[in-house]
């Protein structure tokens, strides 16, 4: 794969952007400061603790967005919905100290290929792949991509069972203009929280995000650490992007009300450049 210029904020930009906040802060302009999150899980999958030296990393810095008109709620007050529809295309991931999920992108004679964040596999050449029927197999670094938080791993199909071969799928993923018609504002989405759960909510915008270099697709959803390289799914179960971080009401919080996802045409733009 060619390379291609990271996405992260230098540290003199990174310094620009926290004076320009201080100025703002004084003449009060921001009425309250929130922070991009990340939504893996550090430590043990009961831990669910953000990563600091992620964060440290690539320069995310508590943005500048005025707060939103939402009121935050606790998890028990979300509105779920159960994932019949897409839990044979979703994985959970374990990697070392890190936990995060993952989405099933092509089944071949040859492997199953599962696509996830670069920052939940952390470089690891190795993860621990849940299925949504308990079973555990190894998966192996497959590539990532030089210009976007995308991973893709494998599992080579001699090494899965023939019974969980035969009930997992490829996420259904729309063609470029049938997911521009599919992510008009206000449209209805899930987030998945696990192979059992997601979140109900709606899209916001798609929108340039600086801090991932691209744009991104905005929704209006609860989640949480543990649910980065989820899908967003429309309610005919297509996948519109995958969870990579999002907005909280501060530094240290767990759980976010807007959440960044990367396009999936985007992803599946660079698993075309990765097979080739």
């Amino acid at each position: 794969m060619e390379d291609r210029k990271g996405i992260w904020m230098n540290k003199k930009k990174v310094m620009t952007m926290v004076l320009f906040m201080a100025i703002l802060l004084l003449i009060g302009d921001i009425i309250v400061v929130k922070g991009t999150v990340w939504m893996h899980a550090k430590g043990n999958a009961n831990e669910q603790r953000m990563s600091e030296e992620f964060a440290d990393e690539t320069g995310i810095q508590e943005s500048t967005q005025e707060e939103t008109t939402q009121v935050l709620q606790s998890e028990d007050d979300v509105t779920k919905t159960d994932t019949a529809d897409i839990e044979q295309s979703l994985v959970r991931i374990a990697v070392k100290q890190s936990a995060g999920m993952g989405i099933i992108w092509a089944v071949t004679e040859d492997n199953v290929v599962i696509a996830s964040n670069r920052h939940v596999l952390t470089g690891d050449v190795e993860a621990q792949v849940t299925f949504a029927d308990g079973e555990q197999l190894t998966a192996e670094a497959l590539g990532y991509s030089a210009q976007y938080d995308i991973a893709f791993f494998q599992i080579r199909t001699g090494q899965i069972p023939q019974e969980l071969l035969w009930e997992i799928a490829e996420v259904k993923r729309p063609l470029e203009i049938a997911w521009q018609e599919r992510t008009q504002s206000g449209t209805a989405i899930v987030q998945a929280d696990s192979e059992e759960a997601a979140y109900q909510g709606t899209i916001h915008q798609i929108q340039y995000i600086p801090e991932f270099g691209t744009d991104m697709l905005v929704t209006s959803c609860y989640a949480k650490a543990g649910m980065s390289g989820g899908g967003v799914f429309d309610e005919e179960g297509w996948l519109l992007g995958m969870i990579t971080g999002g907005e909280a009401a501060g530094s240290g919080q767990k759980e976010a009300w807007i959440t960044y996802s990367i396009p999936s045409p985007i992803i599946e733009q660079e698993y075309q450049l990765l097979v080739e």
